[in-house]
């Protein structure tokens, strides 16, 4: 059985993600539409939190606050690391 995070992280290069305000979600799935492309709404964004849901069943769940200091230092770790080489 495939891991149900799978779907979600693995983009294929026919694969497009991409962010929107709500206002242009009809738009977009028109586009899509004309041109035969699947569209799917897959999440939100927004808030003080990371959620990822797969089937109404949270795999996923932590507060930002909590997951920005390791991020910004693999980053900065990763930068510096690129300055040097």
């Amino acid at each position: 059985m495939v891991h149900p995070l799978f779907g979600l992280f693995a983009e294929p290069a026919s694969t497009i993600l991409l962010t929107t305000h709500d206002s242009n979600l009809a738009a977009i799935e028109k586009l899509a539409g004309e041109f035969s492309f699947l569209s799917a709404r897959i999440g939100t964004v927004g808030g003080d939190k990371l959620e990822v849901n797969v089937y109404g069943d949270a795999l996923i769940s932590a507060p930002l606050a909590d997951l920005r200091k390791p991020w910004a230092d693999s980053l900065q770790a990763t930068l510096h690391d690129e300055v040097l080489a």
